[in-house]
């Protein structure tokens, strides 16, 4: 939602998507399907990342004493590439803020 959000503001704005700015969202909500330019998103796979969720719960209420140390846990993702956005390229307002030396 956030990312349509962005999109939102960039059209408000007179900003460009994607030809100045690329969005991609996070949870590949239906919305981002049929919204007016195609958002870019990240599908995720909800069960895989509810057990992981619910298994780190059940270990951390087991635990008597101090609680362990976090944990990292990478799930897969696909990325579902659509209009909102594309390759990086020179961007005027870029060449407009470089860093002088």
């Amino acid at each position: 939602m956030f990312a349509l959000g962005a999109m939102r503001w960039a059209k408000v704005n007179g900003v460009s998507v994607p030809e100045e700015l690329s969005i991609v969202g996070c949870d590949n909500i239906e919305f981002g399907e049929f919204s007016g330019t195609t958002l870019t998103s990240v599908r995720n796979d909800g069960a895989t990342l509810a057990k992981a969720a619910v298994e780190r719960v059940i270990t951390l209420m087991e635990t008597d004493g101090p609680l362990p140390p976090p944990t990292l846990t990478l799930l897969p993702g696909a990325l579902v590439i659509r209009e909102s956005s594309s390759r990086p390229r020179q961007r005027a307002w870029a060449s407009q803020h470089k860093e002088k030396p």
